[in-house]
Parts: structure tokens; sequence; C-alpha cells
């Protein structure tokens, strides 16, 4: 699959406080690399989804440094401790529920909750996004109802590759984040966050890293 064609379906979900989202830039601007307004979510409860999509260049399926990161599993697990650590690390104002915790108040709530695994992020992929789409939005609903929160951080899509020059291996992280107000069902911030680095997780949170700075939370 052309790179352009894959990238225009990656998605990444983030999550920002309601009553000043307005002043975030609008969806439809350039998304490259946005910056979260970690500010104006102090204080707040926001839940962190499991990485959505999962894609990974075919022609590095060889390579040793990506074998944990070969199945969607292996890197939504891999993805999410990464994305969570860094946040909690980074962004300590903000009460981030994290996708572990999703999963627990799945589990206490048979037959009421989808799995927060099987969601459906997908959906909020293309850009062009701007009310997420039933069922998704109910379901997002139902998890914030229970979490005291308005808003949840949506890691729509991962797209790992290798780009290699000069006999150099380097790898290339693509995430592409929504944050939603899942009680109104809009798409508030879009970003596609792309990092590289010397092995692939390098690489994933070179991207983390462009939507909160390493010193943007920090005391």
């Amino acid at each position: 699959m052309p790179r352009a064609r894959t990238l225009a379906l990656l998605a990444l979900a983030c999550a920002l406080a309601t009553g000043r989202l307005a002043a975030q830039e609008d969806v439809d601007e350039e998304l490259g690399n946005r910056v979260l307004n970690i500010p104006a979510m102090a204080g707040q409860s926001i839940p962190i989804f499991p990485l959505g999509a999962y894609s990974l260049d075919t022609t590095a399926l060889r390579d040793s440094a990506l074998q944990d990161w070969r199945s969607r599993a292996q890197a939504g697990a891999k993805f999410d401790a990464m994305l969570g650590t860094y946040l909690t690390d980074n962004a300590i104002d903000v009460h981030w529920i994290l996708p572990e915790e999703l999963r627990r108040i799945a589990k206490r709530a048979p037959g009421m909750l989808v799995d927060p695994d099987r969601i459906g992020l997908q959906q909020l992929v293309p850009r062009n996004v701007r009310r997420v789409p039933d069922p998704l939005s109910a379901r997002l609903r139902q998890y914030v109802a229970l979490t005291d929160a308005r808003v949840a951080f949506a890691p729509a899509a991962l797209y790992l590759s290798r780009e290699q020059a000069a006999g150099t291996t380097t790898y290339r992280a693509d995430v592409n984040a929504v944050v939603v107000d899942a009680r109104m069902g809009d798409v508030r911030w879009r970003t596609l966050a792309t990092g590289r680095g010397r092995s692939p997780e390098a690489a994933v949170r070179a991207a983390i890293a462009t939507m909160v700075p390493p010193d943007l939370g920090s005391p």
C-alpha cells in the first residue's frame, strides 16, 4: 500500500477540555505534529482508549528490530504502555484513565459496554470526520459517563515504517490521534504525529512527544 494512502488512513486520538476547546485550531488546518493544550486539560479525568488501527510497512516484516511490533496485539500493547507512561510522566496535572482501567470497567459491566479494544476507533481516521459516527459515539459516551469525564483521547491508528539512507536504518512512526467531546459527539482536535528514531520504540516516543513536549507538563 503506498505511503500516501496509508498515512491518509491513520488516526490518533487525543483529549482536551471542552469549555476551552473552541480556542484550539480547527480540524481542517494542517494536521502535522500538533501540540495538546495541556493547561486547558488540567484537573480533568480523561480516558485514553487502546490503539485502534495498526499497519506495518511490509518491507520491514523480517526486520528483527520490529519483532515485537509484527501483530496488532503486540503493537497495541507496547503502544498503549508507552503512551500511558509518557502522558502520566509529562502531563501530571491531568488525571489520565489508562486503557487497562477501561478494560476493568468493561469487565465490571458485562453486556453493557463494548470491549475498549474493539470499540471501533478506526472510524475516526478520515480527516474530514467532524462528528463521531454511531455506534462509536454512543460507546464513547458510556465510557465517559462511567469515568466522570467529558472528553476522550483516541489514538485511532499507528503506522510503522523503516527508512534507509547512506547505509543507516531509521524507523518512522505516524500516529493519527483525535480528541473527542464524547458527550456532544464532536471531534475537537486532531493530529498526525510523526516521529523518527534508531529503533521503533524511539520513533513512537518521538511521535508522542510532538503532542506533549517533554517540558510542557513538568513542574
